[in-house]
Protein backbone atom coordinates (compact mmCIF):
# COMPACT_ATOMS: atom_id res chain seq x y z
CA UNK A 1 0.00 0.00 0.00
CA UNK A 2 0.97 3.62 -1.06
CA UNK A 3 1.61 6.16 1.69
CA UNK A 4 0.14 6.05 5.17
CA UNK A 5 -3.03 4.70 6.35
CA UNK A 6 -5.86 6.39 6.18
CA UNK A 7 -7.49 6.18 9.88
CA UNK A 8 -11.17 7.21 10.84
CA UNK A 9 -11.89 7.39 15.08
CA UNK A 10 -15.42 7.44 16.08
CA UNK A 11 -14.93 7.84 20.07
CA UNK A 12 -17.56 10.10 22.16
CA UNK A 13 -15.11 10.16 24.72
CA UNK A 14 -12.71 13.41 24.11
CA UNK A 15 -9.86 12.18 25.93
CA UNK A 16 -10.06 8.77 24.56
CA UNK A 17 -9.95 11.03 20.48
CA UNK A 18 -7.16 12.97 22.16
CA UNK A 19 -5.25 9.83 23.35
CA UNK A 20 -5.88 8.51 20.01
CA UNK A 21 -4.76 11.34 18.12
CA UNK A 22 -1.42 11.71 19.92
CA UNK A 23 -0.74 8.32 19.20
CA UNK A 24 -1.08 8.50 15.60
CA UNK A 25 0.30 11.87 15.32
CA UNK A 26 3.86 9.98 16.13
CA UNK A 27 2.81 7.19 13.68
CA UNK A 28 4.11 8.04 9.88
CA UNK A 29 2.70 4.97 8.68
CA UNK A 30 -0.81 6.01 9.62
CA UNK A 31 -2.84 9.30 8.75
CA UNK A 32 -5.69 10.88 11.00
CA UNK A 33 -8.48 11.99 7.93
CA UNK A 34 -11.56 12.27 10.67
CA UNK A 35 -12.74 12.64 13.80
CA UNK A 36 -16.91 11.39 14.98
CA UNK A 37 -18.32 11.66 17.97
CA UNK A 38 -21.21 9.49 17.36
CA UNK A 39 -22.63 6.77 14.73
CA UNK A 40 -24.78 9.27 12.60
CA UNK A 41 -21.64 11.03 12.59
CA UNK A 42 -19.57 8.10 12.06
CA UNK A 43 -21.60 6.52 9.00
CA UNK A 44 -21.72 9.69 7.13
CA UNK A 45 -17.80 10.27 7.56
CA UNK A 46 -16.60 7.25 6.88
CA UNK A 47 -18.94 7.20 3.12
CA UNK A 48 -17.40 10.99 2.89
CA UNK A 49 -13.62 9.92 3.36
CA UNK A 50 -13.02 6.47 2.71
CA UNK A 51 -10.75 5.62 5.14
CA UNK A 52 -8.74 2.50 4.95
CA UNK A 53 -9.55 1.22 8.86
CA UNK A 54 -12.18 2.63 10.90
CA UNK A 55 -11.84 2.29 14.73
CA UNK A 56 -15.29 2.38 16.54
CA UNK A 57 -16.08 2.67 19.88
CA UNK A 58 -18.68 -0.30 20.39
CA UNK A 59 -20.98 2.46 22.53
CA UNK A 60 -20.81 5.25 21.56
CA UNK A 61 -23.18 7.84 23.10
CA UNK A 62 -25.80 8.40 20.75
CA UNK A 63 -27.55 7.29 17.90
CA UNK A 64 -26.23 3.63 16.01
CA UNK A 65 -23.83 2.40 18.09
CA UNK A 66 -20.45 0.42 17.17
CA UNK A 67 -21.50 -2.73 16.11
CA UNK A 68 -24.63 -1.02 14.13
CA UNK A 69 -22.59 1.32 12.43
CA UNK A 70 -20.11 -1.81 11.94
CA UNK A 71 -22.81 -3.67 10.20
CA UNK A 72 -23.94 -0.50 7.93
CA UNK A 73 -20.61 -0.35 6.87
CA UNK A 74 -20.69 -4.14 5.79
CA UNK A 75 -24.07 -4.20 4.03
CA UNK A 76 -22.97 -0.76 1.98
CA UNK A 77 -19.87 -2.64 0.65
CA UNK A 78 -16.97 0.26 1.16
CA UNK A 79 -14.09 -1.70 1.53
CA UNK A 80 -13.36 0.03 4.82
CA UNK A 81 -11.80 -2.10 7.32
CA UNK A 82 -13.81 -1.99 10.67
CA UNK A 83 -11.46 -1.98 14.11
CA UNK A 84 -14.50 -2.12 17.56
CA UNK A 85 -12.64 -0.63 20.83
CA UNK A 86 -13.85 -1.10 24.28
CA UNK A 87 -13.74 -0.36 27.49
CA UNK A 88 -12.64 -2.60 30.09
CA UNK A 89 -15.13 -1.83 32.57
CA UNK A 90 -17.85 -4.48 31.05
CA UNK A 91 -18.72 -7.29 33.05
CA UNK A 92 -17.30 -10.68 31.42
CA UNK A 93 -20.64 -12.25 30.43
CA UNK A 94 -20.93 -8.52 28.52
CA UNK A 95 -17.63 -8.77 27.14
CA UNK A 96 -17.98 -12.19 25.52
CA UNK A 97 -21.36 -11.17 24.15
CA UNK A 98 -19.08 -7.79 22.27
CA UNK A 99 -16.75 -10.86 21.14
CA UNK A 100 -19.68 -13.04 19.95
CA UNK A 101 -21.40 -9.75 18.06
CA UNK A 102 -17.84 -8.67 16.75
CA UNK A 103 -17.11 -12.29 14.76
CA UNK A 104 -20.86 -12.56 13.85
CA UNK A 105 -20.52 -8.56 12.58
CA UNK A 106 -17.12 -10.09 10.40
CA UNK A 107 -15.45 -6.96 11.78
CA UNK A 108 -11.71 -7.18 11.31
CA UNK A 109 -10.28 -6.39 14.47
CA UNK A 110 -11.53 -5.67 18.22
CA UNK A 111 -9.11 -3.88 20.24
CA UNK A 112 -9.42 -3.09 24.62
CA UNK A 113 -8.76 0.72 25.04
CA UNK A 114 -6.64 -0.30 27.93
CA UNK A 115 -4.14 -1.97 24.86
CA UNK A 116 -0.38 -0.38 24.83
CA UNK A 117 0.06 1.84 21.87
CA UNK A 118 2.27 -1.17 20.43
CA UNK A 119 -0.61 -3.31 19.94
CA UNK A 120 -3.36 -0.53 18.98
CA UNK A 121 -0.33 0.34 16.28
CA UNK A 122 0.08 -3.37 14.86
CA UNK A 123 -3.57 -4.18 15.25
CA UNK A 124 -4.53 -1.57 12.46
CA UNK A 125 -1.63 -2.38 10.29
CA UNK A 126 -2.55 -6.12 10.72
CA UNK A 127 -6.16 -5.50 9.98
CA UNK A 128 -5.26 -3.33 6.76
CA UNK A 129 -3.54 -6.04 5.39
CA UNK A 130 -6.21 -8.17 5.18
CA UNK A 131 -5.61 -9.78 8.45
CA UNK A 132 -8.20 -10.17 11.59
CA UNK A 133 -6.54 -8.94 14.82
CA UNK A 134 -8.39 -8.87 18.10
CA UNK A 135 -7.31 -8.19 21.67
CA UNK A 136 -5.11 -10.56 23.80
CA UNK A 137 -7.25 -9.81 26.78
CA UNK A 138 -10.10 -11.64 24.27
CA UNK A 139 -7.89 -14.70 23.99
CA UNK A 140 -10.22 -16.65 26.68
CA UNK A 141 -13.38 -15.77 24.76
CA UNK A 142 -12.25 -16.48 21.41
CA UNK A 143 -10.45 -20.18 22.93
CA UNK A 144 -13.68 -20.60 24.47
CA UNK A 145 -15.46 -20.09 21.12
CA UNK A 146 -12.62 -22.34 19.55
CA UNK A 147 -13.17 -25.43 22.06
CA UNK A 148 -16.88 -25.28 21.35
CA UNK A 149 -16.51 -24.89 17.76
CA UNK A 150 -14.03 -28.11 17.60
CA UNK A 151 -16.65 -30.09 19.46
CA UNK A 152 -19.44 -29.34 17.23
CA UNK A 153 -17.48 -30.42 14.58
CA UNK A 154 -17.24 -33.55 15.95
CA UNK A 155 -20.44 -34.15 16.35
CA UNK A 156 -21.43 -32.68 12.91
CA UNK A 157 -18.97 -33.77 10.79
CA UNK A 158 -20.12 -33.38 7.71
CA UNK A 159 -19.71 -29.69 8.28
CA UNK A 160 -16.23 -30.29 6.47
CA UNK A 161 -18.31 -30.22 3.10
CA UNK A 162 -19.76 -27.09 3.84
CA UNK A 163 -18.66 -24.48 1.41
CA UNK A 164 -17.90 -21.12 2.28
CA UNK A 165 -20.90 -19.98 0.57
CA UNK A 166 -22.91 -22.43 2.77
CA UNK A 167 -21.83 -21.86 5.77
CA UNK A 168 -22.87 -17.88 4.67
CA UNK A 169 -26.16 -18.83 4.03
CA UNK A 170 -26.40 -20.88 7.68
CA UNK A 171 -25.29 -17.74 9.38
CA UNK A 172 -28.06 -16.00 7.86
CA UNK A 173 -30.49 -18.77 7.89
CA UNK A 174 -29.60 -18.18 11.71
CA UNK A 175 -30.46 -14.36 12.08
CA UNK A 176 -33.70 -15.31 11.09
CA UNK A 177 -33.80 -14.52 7.13
CA UNK A 178 -36.26 -16.61 5.07
CA UNK A 179 -35.14 -17.86 2.08
CA UNK A 180 -36.18 -14.87 -0.23
CA UNK A 181 -34.64 -12.46 1.84
CA UNK A 182 -31.24 -14.90 1.28
CA UNK A 183 -31.48 -15.13 -2.31
CA UNK A 184 -31.86 -11.07 -2.48
CA UNK A 185 -28.84 -10.58 -0.47
CA UNK A 186 -26.33 -13.17 -2.47
CA UNK A 187 -28.11 -12.01 -5.58
CA UNK A 188 -29.51 -15.79 -6.66
CA UNK A 189 -32.76 -16.84 -7.08
CA UNK A 190 -35.36 -18.28 -4.60
CA UNK A 191 -34.98 -21.75 -6.06
CA UNK A 192 -31.11 -21.14 -6.04
CA UNK A 193 -31.07 -20.84 -2.67
CA UNK A 194 -33.86 -23.54 -1.53
CA UNK A 195 -31.59 -25.95 -3.81
CA UNK A 196 -28.51 -25.22 -1.27
CA UNK A 197 -30.88 -25.64 1.44
CA UNK A 198 -31.37 -29.19 0.50
CA UNK A 199 -27.94 -29.68 0.27
CA UNK A 200 -26.84 -28.17 3.77
CA UNK A 201 -29.49 -30.69 5.28
CA UNK A 202 -27.99 -33.71 3.75
CA UNK A 203 -24.42 -32.72 4.62
CA UNK A 204 -25.67 -31.98 7.60
CA UNK A 205 -28.09 -35.19 7.82
CA UNK A 206 -30.72 -32.63 9.21
CA UNK A 207 -33.96 -33.88 7.90
CA UNK A 208 -36.23 -30.61 8.02
CA UNK A 209 -35.87 -26.95 7.37
CA UNK A 210 -37.00 -26.65 11.08
CA UNK A 211 -34.22 -28.81 12.15
CA UNK A 212 -31.84 -26.90 10.28
CA UNK A 213 -32.99 -23.72 11.39
CA UNK A 214 -32.47 -25.06 15.28
CA UNK A 215 -28.97 -26.57 14.14
CA UNK A 216 -28.20 -22.52 12.78
CA UNK A 217 -29.29 -20.54 15.56
CA UNK A 218 -28.10 -22.91 18.58
CA UNK A 219 -24.51 -22.88 16.76
CA UNK A 220 -24.13 -19.12 15.20
CA UNK A 221 -21.18 -18.12 16.86
CA UNK A 222 -19.27 -21.48 16.42
CA UNK A 223 -20.02 -21.29 12.66
CA UNK A 224 -18.17 -18.24 12.19
CA UNK A 225 -14.85 -19.97 13.55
Amino acid sequence: MKGPLRIIIAEDSHFQREALRALFANEPAIELIGEARDGTEALALIQQRLPDVVLLDISLGSGPDGLEVAREVQQLNLGVKVILLSGQDYSEVLLRDFVHQALATNVAGFLVKSSSSAEIIDGIKSVALGHRHFSSRLTPYLLDLHDRAVAMQQQHPGLDQLTKTERHILNLLAEAKTSKEIAAELHVSHRTIENRLTVIRDKLDLRRHHHLLKFAIEHKTELLM
